[in-house]
């Protein structure tokens, strides 16, 4: 193989999705439409500071830029330096993003703003999308895409000014990029970074990027918010949430209501529970209650009917984390904070991820109640006491410290920085997790023996899904059933795609309506065969309904699998279909996650077989359909820690063939 190092062709950056990722467009509410385009901009917290950043860009190469979501970060300071002349002499402007969508959203509004159109003055480079021409000069990318660049241009020479913008979501992307501009400052005096964000850490950032740091802080207009505590905690903050929402309504003057609790299952709960509360009222239509859901993987027109301006009625807004920063809803002047968020956790010594609710961090309260009192005196409702307020961690930790390492190692490898430990990372991951993150990387073949990069390691990288999915997806190219693992990786990329009545009277229905997909081989080829018996029915959500399936779920893995498809295409890869063999497929699955094995204990649970330390017990999910059969040999997909360690999207597996895969890792097993 030829070894990839700057300044050659860049790999290619695909577009799949994690299952549970934010990565959704979401839906923008402008309340200042009715006045001009300069007025808007005028309005906004960060103009007042509008010579002091362009002061401090100038004399500083680094400025770290903290402000209140909807003071402007986003949108004006790459306007600001485009008119203060850093476009010139045929430079661009580049301005990051972690989401996709994020940066086509925000240069569309730039755009608008510049009186351009998307492609002119005012681009953006996102996977599979590339909306800039010869003439733009202000570009929106995500973080991923500008670390592609620099394998074809080390020294982003065609930048005059990067901004970082959402820094402290912390992604392992993130970090790569600010690691890497790091390196690049010190042979580019004269390149400018920025970064930017809503609720930073100044300090780590400034100490970060060392002398010639200064930090830039952006007050927003914001009225004074009340913090309310409770005197003891609460057992159930599902209940305690439906419950202060249903006392502000009856109690507190008009306003909307946005409550904040750790996912989609409980945020729907809410909303459900909240309209049944509703329905019970003698006159339900006069109470003037409504109660939206908003998170990131919602349609827009749904999120549209949360955040838009409604004085019809009192919104009672439940949302994930993503109206922490993604969203500004001038309306709200409530807030209900549940104090928790859901987290991945990585255990180095096993080498496993599982994801948890956790509690929020204190930068994050303090973000949850800036929601409040955009336009007036606001209050925020904690359901949690104040002591366990200060028990907070200050900052959310990020990705490197809860997440397994192996996609930021990757990058960095197929950048071609051969020293993983001295690479100067923003918070540098353990030595624990790096072994455990390389040893994964090994046995995917993504690293040869001597922690070189492969050929495919190289195409894992550019196919932007787990490296377990993206080994499963290379290996159905070269076994003819490439067609089915694509179906399958695209199910497995969205959330859960079945639906369940809360009236116990219709469960009967939906159970019988799962059933006719269930298969013995397990959940990913029965996920296949709902996906392709919808395909066949048209798409339609009529036929969602009728088998209780979750519309909105099979729409998007609709999507991703043309992204799929599109990326195999690209890099010349067959899409054939095995028909009814499922042999070949059960082969790919096992291919990419036979690191991912548990076998059956005489108790009934599951214990792993590959790991770096001590074995964990494991349990089947109970809507698994293999759930109660107790197979013997099973390969999953991720699990869930609630009341235990649960497998989610299980495969059956025969022992024979992970030896027939994997010869290093399986023996001769009685």
């Amino acid at each position: 193989m030829t070894f990839r190092r700057p300044g050659t062709m860049a790999p290619a950056i695909g577009v799949g999705v994690e299952r549970d990722a934010d990565v959704d467009a979401v839906a923008v509410s402008n309340p200042r439409a009715h006045l001009s385009i300069p007025a808007q901009r005028e309005s906004l917290a960060i103009h007042a500071h509008r010579r002091e950043l362009l002061y401090a860009i100038d004399r500083h190469r680094c400025v770290v830029v903290s402000g209140q979501t909807g003071s402007g970060k986003s949108t004006q300071i790459p306007q600001y330096l485009y008119e203060a002349g850093w476009a010139k002499a045929g430079y661009r402007i580049a301005c990051s993003q972690p989401r996709v969508l994020a940066a086509v959203t925000v240069a569309n509004r730039v755009a608008y703003e510049m009186g351009t159109k998307p492609g002119g003055v005012v681009g953006y480079a996102v996977p599979f999308d590339n909306c800039t021409s010869d003439a733009t000069r202000v570009t929106f990318l995500t973080d991923t895409v500008l670390i592609s660049e620099m394998m074809a241009d080390p020294l982003l020479t065609a930048y005059s000014v990067v901004m970082v913008d959402e820094a402290h979501e912390r992604n392992l992307e993130t970090d790569v990029l600010l690691g890497l501009l790091n390196k690049i400052r010190k042979k580019r005096p004269e390149l400018r970074v920025v970064v930017a964000s809503a609720t930073i850490d100044t300090d780590l950032f400034c100490a970060f990027f060392g002398g010639d740091t200064v930090a830039v802080g952006i007050g927003g207009a914001q009225y004074p918010v009340d913090v309310v505590y409770l005197d003891t905690p609460t057992r159930n903050y599902i209940d305690r949430a439906v419950q202060t929402v249903v006392d502000i309504h009856r109690r507190m003057p008009p306003g909307d209501v946005l409550v904040f609790l750790p996912g989609r299952s409980e945020v729907d709960e809410v909303v459900s529970r909240i309209k049944d509360v509703v329905l019970t009222e003698r006159n339900p239509t006069s109470w003037n209650l409504r109660a939206l859901p908003m998170y990131a993987g919602l349609a827009t027109a749904e999120q549209l009917k949360a955040i838009e301006p409604d004085s019809s009625c009192r919104k009672a807004i439940v949302s994930t984390n993503v109206c922490e920063t993604s969203v500004t809803i001038p309306s709200v002047v409530y807030v209900v904070d549940s104090g928790f968020v859901k987290q991945d956790a990585f255990d180095p010594r096993t080498g496993f991820q599982s994801l948890h609710t956790v509690p929020i961090s204190q930068a994050s309260a303090m973000q949850r109640a800036g929601r409040a009192g955009r336009l007036r005196h606001g209050q925020v409702y904690r359901l949690y006491t104040e002591a366990a307020f200060e028990d907070m961690q200050t900052f959310t930790p990020p990705a490197v410290l809860r997440q397994c390492p192996h996609p930021m190692l990757l990058q960095l490898k197929c950048l071609g920085v051969t020293d993983l430990v001295h690479f100067e990372y923003v918070t540098p991951p353990t030595p624990d997790c790096m072994a455990s993150a390389l040893q994964l990387l090994y046995a995917l073949d993504a690293l040869d023996d001597g922690c070189h990069i492969t050929d495919v390691g190289i195409a894992l990288t550019g196919m932007n899904v787990s490296a377990r999915l993206g080994r499963s997806l290379l290996d159905s190219a070269e076994r003819g059933c490439s067609s089915e693992m694509i179906d399958i990786a695209a199910m497995l990329c969205v959330r859960n795609v079945w639906t369940r009545p809360r009236n116990r009277e219709y469960s009967g229905q939906s159970a019988n309506a799962h059933k006719k997909f269930a298969v013995a081989e397990g959940d990913l080829l029965s996920l296949l065969n709902v996906y392709r018996a919808w395909d066949q029915a048209g798409g339609t959500e009529q036929w969602c309904t009728e088998h209780w399936i979750d519309y909105r779920a099979l729409r998007r893995a609709a999507q991703i699998r043309q992204r799929i498809t599109k990326l195999f295409k690209r890099d010349g890869r067959r899409i054939v279909s095995c028909g009814d063999d499922a042999s070949a497929v059960m082969k790919s699955i096992a291919t990419g996650f036979f690191m991912n094995c548990a076998f059956l204990q005489n108790d009934g649970t599951y214990t792993t077989l590959i790991t770096a330390g001590s074995k964990v017990q494991l349990r089947v999910h109970p809507l698994s359909v293999l759930a109660g059969q107790s197979p013997q040999w099973v390969l999953y997909y991720d699990c869930i820690d609630t009341d235990g360690l649960f497998m989610r999207d299980i495969t059956r597996v025969n022992p024979a063939l992970l030896k027939e895969i994997a010869p290093k890792y399986f023996g001769t097993v009685s």
